[in-house]
């Protein structure tokens, strides 16, 4: 931060002090009477409005909050408008901190919009402007004030930008300060109208937190629904750029580019090689650079190859290997090591942002997703560019047969992709469509009933669980095939461990009929109950959504050999013979009608597998199509189970 900004800064907090300690100490001599629970109606509001940002274009950022701030100008005393602008600031630093200078700044230039609006509004008349049966001017004086606390808000927020980024203040306000001004003007009329209808019914003041909550919920909904909306088209765009294409440095142009950025909200985005010989050239997409820190995360990532999720900033633990030129910003980090048919990692995606008061301080689960299929996307364009050159060699030396059967292959890498691409697109646009249908019916208001707005939520809730177990059955088999899962195992009694499993199922699915039928005694295992839990659901849940309503699902065990055989056993539609064999695929639902009427991704029973088979067990299925189907689960006997079952035949 230099000098001159320093000064510009120090002179508007100042002013801003001044100004509002010589206008609260003149409060009592305001010439109008004012509310006590209107100013504390206006305190919440300000508050809330503060918390529902709106991102004009990338850097630049409005509120609600005008809303408020007007509608006190008109109603209060120049210094009590100010106090509770400065407080709604205040407050929204609580959940989202900036650096000393930065929120200092804010308060300042918010007080002083207040105050010169608030100035102009009792020159006019103050509450006689916001009266019933007022003259014909009043619509015209409230958009004069809106258009002071807009001009004053922008222009010292220009100002300062321009100072910061070293760029003239026309180029700063080019096409930003007209959207802001109309925004600001619009809001501030509405404050005025606010101020109105808070003037001749006070009494109805706190009525107004209802709406202004709800409203603050619906937008938060709003912004995750539209994060998720962005994150997928992301994923899309990327994803049909990359399909298809032999050409790495194409791919790589495709995901380190400006509209990735701009979906994912980041300042920067890279694709670095690893190794030596480097396996692609590097790819740097960025607002701004960070080269000191990308060169720390790969070699981070090169002694010890697993994902980073880092953030940096004034008072979090920053790990020693971070460069000191950075370690005073505030930033989110995340690097994704990835590789394929390599046998180790060729490379790394590293993704960076500045945390600001209108970005998220960290990457969530679904920006993570995101970020980690474009590293998989760079995986299989390598993995697939190496195919390709394996191909040539091949129709070099072997002819065109062998040349013909590895096209193959590279086809069905290409037809994976898309298969991927489209299941998962359609099974995340689905319940985000209903949770964005039902949040923009109550957004608009058109939801009024309790019963209905119930019914709303519940489908907006059953949506979003939804999309979280497509999301955790995702990472699950991502953690699987990396290997990054541990088991933590202890002796199970199984009996009492699946007539537990039972019962609970049976609760939470009250549609069928779950019983356990158990050979007395089973001898214990070893095992994770939580991972083996996850295993009983999946099949539990899969009989219960391929079998009618109704029908009775049953869970059998029994020792056969040296191990405990586990069944489910559904009256359902069945399975048929040749989608036996692939059942348990990764995205593979099945060819039979039956099978594809039912929503699913195909990653439920992929997931059992890899954690039965990290028990050192096996699965399979047992099924008449039309007949019901029974899914075996074998877990090897603990070993002191398994000496008292040996010497039990010898008796």
């Amino acid at each position: 931060m230099g000098p001159l900004l320093k000064l510009y800064i120090a002179l508007v907090v100042a002013n801003a002090v001044l100004l509002l300690g010589h206008d609260l100490s003149v409060v009592a001599q305001w010439p109008y009477a004012w509310s006590a629970g209107v100013t504390i109606a206006l305190i919440v509001l300000s508050a809330i409005g503060d918390h529902l940002h709106f991102e004009v274009r990338r850097g630049w950022y409005t509120n609600a909050s005008a809303v408020a701030h007007i509608a006190a100008a008109f109603l209060l005393p120049p210094g009590l408008a100010m106090a509770i602008a400065a407080l709604g600031v205040g407050l929204r630093a609580l959940r989202h901190p900036l650096a000393p200078p930065k929120l200092a700044f804010n308060v300042a230039s918010i007080t002083l919009a207040v105050g010169a609006a608030a100035h102009l509004a009792t020159r006019f008349g103050g509450p006689d402007r916001v009266s019933p049966g007022g003259s014909w001017t009043d619509p015209l004086i409230a958009i004069v004030v809106s258009c002071s606390y807009c001009v004053v808000s922008a222009g010292l927020v220009a100002v300062v930008v321009a100072l910061d980024k070293r760029r003239p203040v026309w180029e700063v306000t080019r096409g930003n300060l007209s959207v802001q001004t109309m925004g600001e003007v619009g809001l501030g009329t509405v404050g005025a109208m606010l101020a109105a209808m808070l003037n001749s019914a006070p009494n109805w003041a706190p009525m107004l937190l209802v709406p202004a909550g709800l409203l603050y919920l619906a937008k938060q909904a709003m912004d995750r629904a539209d994060r998720r909306s962005r994150n997928m088209a992301v994923t899309s765009a990327v994803g049909r750029a990359v399909v298809g294409t032999l050409d790495p440095e194409r791919a790589f142009q495709a995901i380190a580019e400006g509209a990735v950025l701009e979906g994912l909200k980041l300042d920067g985005l890279a694709l670095v090689p690893m190794g030596s010989p480097p396996a692609f050239s590097e790819h740097v997409a960025c607002e701004v650079d960070r080269p000191a820190l990308r060169a720390a995360i790969l070699e981070q990532l090169v002694l010890e190859p697993r994902q980073i999720d880092l953030h940096i900033g004034p008072g979090r633990v920053v790990p020693t290997w971070v460069p000191e030129d950075v370690r005073c910003a505030r930033l989110a980090v995340a690097a994704i090591p990835f590789g394929a048919g390599y046998g180790r990692p060729v490379g790394g995606l590293i993704a960076w942002r500045e945390v600001n008061a209108g970005r998220a301080a960290f990457f969530d689960l679904d920006q993570m997703l995101v970020l980690k299929t474009l590293a998989d996307y760079a995986a299989v364009t390598l993995e697939t560019a190496r195919l390709a050159q394996e191909t040539a060699r091949l129709h070099r030396e072997a002819g065109q047969a062998e040349a013909r059967r590895e096209m193959e292959a590279l086809r069905e890498v290409a037809r994976l992709k898309d298969e991927f691409l489209g299941q998962v697109s359609h099974e995340l646009r689905t319940p985000l469509t209903i949770i964005h249908g039902y949040s923009e019916l109550m957004v608009d208001g058109m939801l009024t009933e309790p019963g209905t707005i119930r019914q709303s939520a519940d489908e907006i809730h059953t949506s979003s669980a939804l999309m979280l177990r497509l999301v955790d059955d995702l990472l699950d088999t991502s953690r699987l095939d990396a290997g990054r899962i541990e088991l933590k195992t202890d002796r199970l009694d199984l009996a009492t461990w699946l007539t537990r499993v039972a019962s609970g199922f049976g609760q939470a699915t009250p549609t069928h009929h779950v019983v356990a039928q158990l050979a007395a005694p089973l001898p214990s295992v070893m095992a994770d109950a939580d991972r083996l839990g996850q295993v009983m659901n999946n099949l539990l849940s899969n009989a219960a959504r391929y079998s009618a309503r109704g029908t009775e699902i049953r869970i059998s065990a029994a020792v056969v050999d040296e191990s405990v055989e586990i069944q489910v056993i559904d009256q359902g539609t069945g399975i048929a013979a040749e989608d036996c064999e692939r059942i348990f695929e990764k995205f593979y639902r099945g060819r039979h009608g039956a099978t594809l009427a039912v929503r699913g991704t195909g990653l439920g029973l992929a997931v059992a597998r890899q954690l039965v088979e990290a028990h050192a067990g096996s699965i399979g299925v047992r099924s008449t199509l039309g007949r019901g189907s029974a899914f075996w689960v074998r877990l090897p006997m603990a070993p002191a189970a398994k000496a008292g079952a040996s010497r039990a035949r010898v008796a």
